[in-house]
Protein backbone atom coordinates (compact mmCIF):
# COMPACT_ATOMS: atom_id res chain seq x y z
CA UNK A 1 0.00 0.00 0.00
CA UNK A 2 2.90 2.42 0.59
CA UNK A 3 4.31 1.49 -2.66
CA UNK A 4 1.05 2.16 -4.69
CA UNK A 5 1.22 5.73 -2.81
CA UNK A 6 4.90 6.07 -3.31
CA UNK A 7 4.00 4.98 -7.03
CA UNK A 8 1.74 7.81 -7.70
CA UNK A 9 3.48 9.80 -6.52
CA UNK A 10 6.65 9.45 -8.11
CA UNK A 11 5.28 9.01 -11.31
CA UNK A 12 3.38 12.49 -10.92
CA UNK A 13 6.19 14.32 -10.37
CA UNK A 14 7.18 13.59 -14.11
CA UNK A 15 3.92 13.67 -15.01
CA UNK A 16 3.30 17.41 -14.15
CA UNK A 17 6.57 17.79 -15.38
CA UNK A 18 5.58 16.53 -19.10
CA UNK A 19 2.12 18.77 -18.93
CA UNK A 20 4.71 22.08 -18.47
CA UNK A 21 4.85 22.58 -14.67
CA UNK A 22 8.38 23.26 -13.83
CA UNK A 23 10.13 21.29 -11.32
CA UNK A 24 9.63 22.87 -7.89
CA UNK A 25 11.14 21.67 -4.85
CA UNK A 26 7.95 22.12 -2.17
CA UNK A 27 9.41 20.21 0.65
CA UNK A 28 12.31 23.06 0.69
CA UNK A 29 10.06 25.79 0.24
CA UNK A 30 7.54 24.61 3.24
CA UNK A 31 9.92 22.54 5.10
CA UNK A 32 12.46 24.63 7.08
CA UNK A 33 15.92 25.06 6.41
CA UNK A 34 17.71 22.92 9.69
CA UNK A 35 15.54 19.79 9.55
CA UNK A 36 16.38 19.30 5.46
CA UNK A 37 19.10 16.81 4.78
CA UNK A 38 22.23 18.11 3.30
CA UNK A 39 24.46 17.09 1.08
CA UNK A 40 22.18 15.26 -1.14
CA UNK A 41 21.54 15.76 -5.67
CA UNK A 42 17.47 16.14 -4.78
CA UNK A 43 17.24 18.24 -8.68
CA UNK A 44 18.75 15.88 -11.07
CA UNK A 45 18.27 15.88 -14.62
CA UNK A 46 17.69 13.29 -17.35
CA UNK A 47 20.66 13.83 -18.47
CA UNK A 48 22.86 16.90 -18.62
CA UNK A 49 21.35 19.80 -20.46
CA UNK A 50 17.76 18.35 -19.91
CA UNK A 51 14.67 20.47 -18.96
CA UNK A 52 13.42 17.19 -17.09
CA UNK A 53 14.23 16.49 -13.26
CA UNK A 54 14.36 12.74 -12.41
CA UNK A 55 11.97 11.87 -9.87
CA UNK A 56 12.34 11.21 -6.29
CA UNK A 57 8.54 11.84 -5.40
CA UNK A 58 9.64 15.34 -3.58
CA UNK A 59 10.31 13.04 -0.39
CA UNK A 60 13.12 11.10 -1.26
CA UNK A 61 16.77 13.01 -0.67
CA UNK A 62 17.64 11.00 -4.49
CA UNK A 63 15.79 9.02 -7.13
CA UNK A 64 18.02 6.41 -6.48
CA UNK A 65 16.24 6.34 -3.01
CA UNK A 66 12.66 6.33 -4.58
CA UNK A 67 13.74 3.59 -6.75
CA UNK A 68 15.51 1.63 -4.41
CA UNK A 69 12.23 1.78 -1.58
CA UNK A 70 9.98 1.28 -4.99
CA UNK A 71 12.38 -1.52 -5.88
CA UNK A 72 11.59 -3.74 -2.58
CA UNK A 73 7.63 -2.55 -2.63
CA UNK A 74 7.14 -4.36 -5.98
CA UNK A 75 9.30 -7.45 -4.67
CA UNK A 76 6.91 -7.47 -1.87
CA UNK A 77 4.05 -6.91 -3.68
CA UNK A 78 5.07 -10.01 -6.39
CA UNK A 79 5.34 -12.74 -3.44
CA UNK A 80 1.98 -11.71 -1.90
CA UNK A 81 0.20 -11.88 -4.78
CA UNK A 82 -1.20 -7.83 -5.24
CA UNK A 83 -3.30 -6.72 -7.59
CA UNK A 84 -1.70 -6.40 -11.30
CA UNK A 85 -2.96 -2.28 -10.80
CA UNK A 86 -0.91 -2.10 -7.54
CA UNK A 87 2.38 -3.21 -9.23
CA UNK A 88 2.22 -1.32 -12.03
CA UNK A 89 1.72 1.91 -10.24
CA UNK A 90 4.42 0.91 -8.42
CA UNK A 91 6.33 -0.10 -11.19
CA UNK A 92 5.37 3.61 -13.51
CA UNK A 93 6.96 5.27 -10.08
CA UNK A 94 10.23 3.36 -10.03
CA UNK A 95 10.90 4.02 -13.85
CA UNK A 96 10.37 7.91 -13.32
CA UNK A 97 12.81 7.99 -10.74
CA UNK A 98 15.26 7.03 -13.65
CA UNK A 99 17.41 5.11 -11.33
CA UNK A 100 18.96 1.94 -11.52
CA UNK A 101 18.88 0.32 -7.66
CA UNK A 102 15.41 -0.26 -7.49
CA UNK A 103 15.52 -2.77 -11.21
CA UNK A 104 18.33 -3.92 -9.68
CA UNK A 105 16.81 -5.15 -6.50
CA UNK A 106 13.60 -6.67 -9.06
CA UNK A 107 15.58 -8.34 -11.29
CA UNK A 108 17.95 -9.82 -8.56
CA UNK A 109 14.37 -11.02 -6.67
CA UNK A 110 12.96 -12.59 -9.89
CA UNK A 111 15.79 -14.57 -10.18
CA UNK A 112 16.01 -15.56 -6.37
CA UNK A 113 11.94 -16.45 -7.02
CA UNK A 114 12.87 -18.54 -9.67
CA UNK A 115 15.39 -20.19 -8.42
CA UNK A 116 13.52 -21.28 -5.33
CA UNK A 117 10.52 -22.19 -7.73
CA UNK A 118 8.64 -19.35 -6.63
CA UNK A 119 8.01 -18.35 -10.65
CA UNK A 120 4.40 -19.15 -10.58
CA UNK A 121 3.70 -16.15 -8.60
CA UNK A 122 4.95 -14.29 -11.71
CA UNK A 123 2.44 -15.43 -14.60
CA UNK A 124 0.11 -12.64 -13.99
CA UNK A 125 2.24 -10.00 -14.09
CA UNK A 126 4.58 -11.47 -16.90
CA UNK A 127 2.43 -9.65 -20.06
CA UNK A 128 1.63 -6.07 -18.39
CA UNK A 129 5.17 -6.08 -17.27
CA UNK A 130 6.19 -6.97 -20.65
CA UNK A 131 3.67 -3.91 -22.17
CA UNK A 132 4.70 -1.53 -19.48
CA UNK A 133 8.20 -2.02 -20.83
CA UNK A 134 7.31 -1.95 -24.48
CA UNK A 135 5.57 1.45 -23.44
CA UNK A 136 8.68 2.89 -21.65
CA UNK A 137 11.67 1.92 -23.93
CA UNK A 138 11.06 4.33 -26.80
CA UNK A 139 10.72 7.06 -24.53
CA UNK A 140 13.27 9.50 -23.03
CA UNK A 141 12.80 8.07 -19.87
CA UNK A 142 13.23 4.53 -21.37
CA UNK A 143 16.29 5.44 -23.19
CA UNK A 144 17.87 7.07 -20.77
CA UNK A 145 17.36 3.78 -18.65
CA UNK A 146 18.77 1.11 -21.11
CA UNK A 147 21.82 3.86 -21.54
CA UNK A 148 22.29 3.34 -17.97
CA UNK A 149 22.17 -0.35 -17.78
CA UNK A 150 24.50 -0.32 -20.37
CA UNK A 151 26.91 1.65 -18.68
CA UNK A 152 28.65 -0.87 -16.08
CA UNK A 153 30.45 -2.15 -18.70
CA UNK A 154 32.62 1.24 -19.03
CA UNK A 155 35.04 2.07 -16.28
CA UNK A 156 34.67 4.55 -14.05
CA UNK A 157 31.00 5.13 -15.21
CA UNK A 158 28.57 5.90 -12.04
CA UNK A 159 27.49 2.25 -12.32
CA UNK A 160 30.74 0.72 -12.39
CA UNK A 161 32.26 2.99 -9.39
CA UNK A 162 29.04 1.83 -6.94
CA UNK A 163 29.31 -2.04 -7.96
CA UNK A 164 32.50 -3.98 -9.21
CA UNK A 165 35.15 -1.22 -9.33
CA UNK A 166 35.18 -0.81 -5.53
CA UNK A 167 35.40 -4.27 -5.18
CA UNK A 168 38.88 -4.36 -7.57
CA UNK A 169 40.10 -1.20 -5.79
CA UNK A 170 39.77 -2.36 -1.62
CA UNK A 171 40.37 -6.43 -2.41
CA UNK A 172 44.01 -6.08 -2.91
CA UNK A 173 44.60 -3.72 0.13
CA UNK A 174 42.33 -6.28 2.06
CA UNK A 175 44.06 -9.54 1.60
CA UNK A 176 47.48 -7.92 1.83
CA UNK A 177 47.76 -9.11 5.49
CA UNK A 178 46.36 -12.04 7.43
CA UNK A 179 45.40 -9.85 10.53
CA UNK A 180 43.10 -7.23 8.03
CA UNK A 181 41.51 -10.47 6.42
CA UNK A 182 40.28 -11.90 9.69
CA UNK A 183 39.61 -8.67 11.81
CA UNK A 184 39.55 -5.85 9.02
CA UNK A 185 41.40 -2.59 9.34
CA UNK A 186 39.07 -0.85 11.37
CA UNK A 187 35.58 1.24 11.44
CA UNK A 188 36.12 3.35 8.67
CA UNK A 189 39.21 2.27 7.22
CA UNK A 190 37.85 1.45 3.44
CA UNK A 191 35.98 4.95 3.31
CA UNK A 192 39.81 6.61 3.84
CA UNK A 193 41.19 4.33 1.28
CA UNK A 194 38.66 5.03 -1.01
CA UNK A 195 38.88 8.97 -0.14
CA UNK A 196 42.80 8.65 -0.61
CA UNK A 197 42.26 7.45 -4.13
CA UNK A 198 41.58 10.14 -6.14
CA UNK A 199 38.82 8.54 -8.01
CA UNK A 200 36.02 11.06 -8.35
CA UNK A 201 32.65 9.26 -7.55
CA UNK A 202 34.31 5.80 -5.92
CA UNK A 203 31.73 4.84 -3.61
CA UNK A 204 32.08 1.74 -0.82
CA UNK A 205 29.29 -0.67 -0.87
CA UNK A 206 27.61 -2.17 2.46
CA UNK A 207 28.95 -5.37 1.75
CA UNK A 208 32.47 -4.41 0.83
CA UNK A 209 32.78 -2.16 3.98
CA UNK A 210 31.48 -4.51 6.30
CA UNK A 211 34.58 -7.39 5.14
CA UNK A 212 37.70 -4.57 4.69
CA UNK A 213 36.44 -2.61 8.05
CA UNK A 214 35.44 -5.50 10.26
CA UNK A 215 37.07 -8.52 8.55
CA UNK A 216 35.58 -12.11 7.70
CA UNK A 217 35.06 -13.01 11.09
Amino acid sequence: TIGVWLGALSASFILLQFAGVPYVDYVRKVVPSQFIVQGFNTAYPFFYGSPLIKSNGWLALEPSFMSFTLGLCIMAGLLCGARVWKVAVMGIGMLATVAGSGMAIVLAGIVAMLVLRQGYLLKRYLVPGLVLGLVAAPTQIGQVILARMSEGSSSNSSTALRTFEPYQYLFPRWVESFPKIFFGGGAGSSRQIVEGSGVDGLLVPTTAKVFYDYGAI
